[in-house]
């Protein structure tokens, strides 16, 4: 009785000792990018039923060797469209905390529209379109920031984009 009495009290000390909060998986990560298009929660993802191809819900490419270019490209299969934001080189590129982005650094797609009326490309010079770097870790390559812009296709609608927000490894 002794004996089991003393395994029992072992292994409940062992399991609350244990019991530290620490990253689940080191290796492991998951890319999030999410918004709110036009008041509605969106997020990327990736459906596809092409074995071969297959598709991608987000690619992220930061140059913090060669001018600190960015470019941020994520889709939704099950929406249809896509959000892109590039900081380029030539503009200053890339930098920690607030970023104004210019006309040609943002894009929203909306493919179930056609022609020219899928691609929103014309900055809203009324809006402050920005985007926000919290955190860029070079060593594990991860890029954590937010975002909001309002753009225009050429038949007239406006597409507005809020509460952005990423968290994702990024390419060099």
């Amino acid at each position: 009785m002794k004996n089991i009495i003393y395994s029992l009290s072992l292994t409940i000390t062992l399991l609350f000792s244990c019991c530290k909060e620490e990253e689940p998986c080191s290796t492991c990560f998951e890319n999030v990018v999410r918004c709110k298009i036009n008041g509605k929660d969106w997020v990327s993802n990736c459906k596809s039923n092409d074995p071969l191809f297959g598709c991608w819900d987000l690619l992220c490419y930061y140059y913090f060797r060669s001018g600190n270019g960015f470019e941020i490209r994520a889709n939704s299969s099950v929406d249809n469209n896509s959000i892109n934001i590039n900081v380029f080189s030539a503009n200053g590129g890339l930098i920690n905390g607030l970023n104004n982005l210019a006309s040609n650094e943002i894009g929203y797609s909306d493919f179930a529209n056609s022609g020219n009326c899928s691609k929103y490309r014309r900055q809203d010079t009324n809006y402050f379109n920005n985007l926000v770097i919290e955190q860029i870790d070079t060593f594990n390559f991860i890029v954590i920031g937010s975002f909001s812009f309002k753009v225009h296709n050429e038949c007239g609608d406006s597409t507005l984009i809020t509460d952005g927000y990423f968290k994702t490894k990024f390419l060099f």
